[in-house]
């Protein structure tokens, strides 16, 4: 038994989209389920899963009025009768073999966390500095953009570590995911903000700390839709900004303290990491100027997570708490 598990807030329209794929998947519909997990949605999105689950007859709606996307994450866990969780956005489109190929390499019982291309699709035509920075990352493995959760594998298996799994397509088996002790926050509100972590990132370092096996299947792949909004110069300075506050979070609670070199060996790391990146092609102004603004979103979501880390004690409790599995920001 696979257990699908899709947080969602206030996006029906993507969710019944996504939904719908599944009524086109090759793998038997009393070998998996489906839990839609609403994360306090004001919009149709009940109706919207009401709709499916009298179409496909496997899917389930819980409330988790919490913010968090960690905590809709750890909802639909507690939910689940599987034993295999596939946790999955409200904006990809599966292949038609994704639950198939997933349910076939978990016979394999050695298997931690699977992941498979994470393939763009684009509303409309996208601008070229996109498609740019989108072919820059063209390398013998494939190619990867992480600040739009893309990936588009080539190499074999051997080359796929667990920090290539990402969550809009993220399969783990439960008991890795209990013995981890859960996601780590992630997907806050703004006025929240300060309380995002690493979210999956924490769970995928754990596999790999372990020594537990990934792997990667081609025919476990998904469409992880690229809105018109996500293809400008501020949604990619909102991108930077909320990981420079991730990684001021991973640090802090790897270091236990605001350690000064620490902070600037993070930023010097994120530099390097865009001028390796940008030196590879004439990517022209746009694309360069976009991940200048990346990188000054960074900066300033990093300073203002250990400013407030610095000023909040409430904020230090949160940091450091052992894990998040029943606990909100309100308690």
């Amino acid at each position: 038994m696979l257990s699908v598990i899709v947080p969602t807030l206030n996006r029906a329209e993507t969710l019944g989209e996504m939904l719908a794929s599944l009524e086109h998947q090759s793998l038997q519909r009393e070998d998996y389920e489906v839990i839609v997990v609403d994360n306090g949605s004001t919009d149709s999105t009940a109706d919207v899963v009401a709709g499916t689950s009298e179409r496909l007859g496997n899917v389930r709606y819980v409330w988790e009025p919490a913010p968090g996307l960690h905590r809709g994450r750890h909802c639909g866990m507690i939910h689940a009768s599987g034993e295999v969780l596939v946790f999955a956005d409200d904006d990809i489109e599966p292949s038609p073999t994704w639950l198939e190929a997933i349910e076939f390499r978990f016979r394999d019982t050695d298997l931690a966390l699977l992941g498979g291309n994470n393939l763009p699709k684009f509303s409309g035509h996208p601008p070229e500095w996109l498609m740019n920075l989108w072919n820059c990352f063209d390398d013998r493995f494939g190619r990867s953009f992480p600040p739009l959760s893309i990936l588009e594998w080539s190499a074999g298996e051997e080359h796929f570590g667990p920090l290539h799994v990402w969550g809009c397509n993220y399969s783990i088996r439960k008991s890795v995911l209990l013995e981890a002790e859960g996601f780590h926050p992630d997907g806050m509100p703004p006025e929240l903000i300060r309380y995002r972590g690493d979210g999956e990132v924490y769970v995928s370092k754990f596999v790999g700390d372990r020594g537990l096996r990934t792997g990667f299947d081609p025919n476990a792949s998904v469409e992880h839709k690229v809105s018109v909004s996500r293809m400008d110069r501020e949604y990619f300075r909102r991108r930077g900004y909320g990981q420079g506050i991730s990684d001021s979070y991973s640090g802090l609670r790897s270091e236990g303290d605001a350690d000064g070199d620490r902070k600037e060996s993070l930023l010097e790391r994120a530099a390097g990491w865009l001028r390796r990146h940008s030196r590879k092609r004439r990517l022209g102004s746009e694309a360069n100027g976009v991940l200048d603004s990346m990188y000054q979103g960074y900066r300033e979501g990093f300073a203002f997570h250990r400013g407030a880390y610095a000023s909040d004690s409430e904020l230090r409790a949160w940091v450091h708490r052992r894990n998040y599995l029943t606990d909100s920001v309100d308690d």
